[in-house]
């Protein structure tokens, strides 16, 4: 995990660390990007 001492913000390490947990893309934006399967 990343640690929180030499982190430029830290509110960004927090939320990486929750969206990590979640098991959702680091970015946002990753998920509109990645192609979804086709919905029968």
């Amino acid at each position: 995990m990343r640690e929180l001492d030499t982190a430029e913000d830290v509110n960004d390490v927090l939320v990486w660390r929750l969206r990590r947990i979640a098991r959702l893309p680091a970015h946002p934006g990753e998920a509109l990007r990645r192609p979804q399967a086709p919905r029968v």
